[in-house]
């Protein structure tokens, strides 16, 4: 035989659903009579499908119903954590504001500073079922990241087993279990050892005429021209043939001196060519055909 509170709801069964709306209950606490897990009331008017199945074939009472439920729900959302809200001592009687007071950033809970050093300096000793469990987790070659926080490879993937300071704990007490923690430590590979070569951050009368003279070349030449060029331009203040108020007027007539020495030499800045190669990409004439006249001619 089924309960009483599972038949289908009558006026009678509406009418205290209301009721108890218009009290401030939650449908929870009217379907169920309980409140965060603990029994509160004995009257059990029926239960959540049945309330559906009546808010479905009478949409008056629905009406009614769903707008005293969201005023209900909102103030009980409200009263949640009124107690540690309203908490101006911890258990051990401690005072949760000044100096001993701690709000965690991501979670926003107060804690107790004194009791956090006391379990800091002296953390309750793990159970066997702790211990087993981290020592299985061990076996399994993971480390103590699983055991404390439940992450592995920086992902969240189970409850801890215990705490830090119990496990710092564990180890001091059995050294076969710290034996075993040692070993479960990943392997890093450290990069060899590199000599970095730091710049003289003194700046000598010399360095500082180069550096000058050298912002005034073009940075986008190609790194053997520009030397080549800073290069000719010192050789010529040295021999006075140019002076250091000059250099921005010449700098680009010191590129086309290079560049035609280079092309001078066949070293300019279309290379070495050979005399086999095409001389058009669509065509077979080489340079070597357009010779007309040997060298011992």
């Amino acid at each position: 035989m089924r309960p009483t509170h599972s038949k289908p709801i009558d006026a009678d069964k509406a009418q205290r659903f209301l009721s108890g709306l218009r009290e401030g209950k939650t449908l929870h606490v009217l379907c169920s009579g309980k409140v965060n897990g603990k029994r509160v009331s004995s009257e059990i008017i029926a239960t959540h499908i049945r309330f559906r199945e009546y808010c479905a074939e009478h949409p008056d009472f629905a009406r009614q119903a769903n707008a005293l439920l969201a005023e209900n729900m909102k103030a009980a959302n409200a009263r949640r954590g009124e107690f540690k809200r309203s908490q101006t001592h911890c258990k051990f009687g401690h005072p949760l504001s000044g100096d001993n007071l701690l709000i965690e950033g991501r979670t926003k809970f107060r804690r107790c500073r004194v009791c956090m050093a006391r379990r800091a300096a002296a953390p309750r000793p793990p159970s066997e079922d702790q211990i087993q469990r981290a020592t299985a987790v061990l076996n399994a070659g993971q480390t103590i990241s699983r055991i404390c926080w439940g992450v592995i490879n920086g992902k969240k993937v189970a409850d801890r087993i215990m705490s830090h300071p119990k496990l710092t704990l564990l180890r001091q007490r059995d050294p076969e279990f710290d034996r075993l923690v040692s070993l479960s430590r990943p392997r890093v590979r450290r990069q060899p050892t590199k000599i970095l070569l730091r710049r003289n951050n003194i700046i000598t009368p010399e360095m500082a005429e180069y550096n000058q003279i050298a912002n005034l070349v073009p940075y986008q030449l190609p790194r053997d021209v520009r030397d080549d060029v800073i290069q000719s331009i010192f050789l010529a203040i040295i021999e006075g043939s140019l002076q250091r108020d000059q250099v921005h007027a010449h700098v680009r007539q010191f590129i086309r001196d290079h560049y035609r020495e280079a092309n001078r030499l066949g070293v300019g800045k279309y290379g070495l060519v050979s005399l086999d190669a095409p001389i058009f990409a669509d065509g077979n004439m080489t340079r070597g055909d357009t010779i007309v006249r040997g060298l011992w001619d």
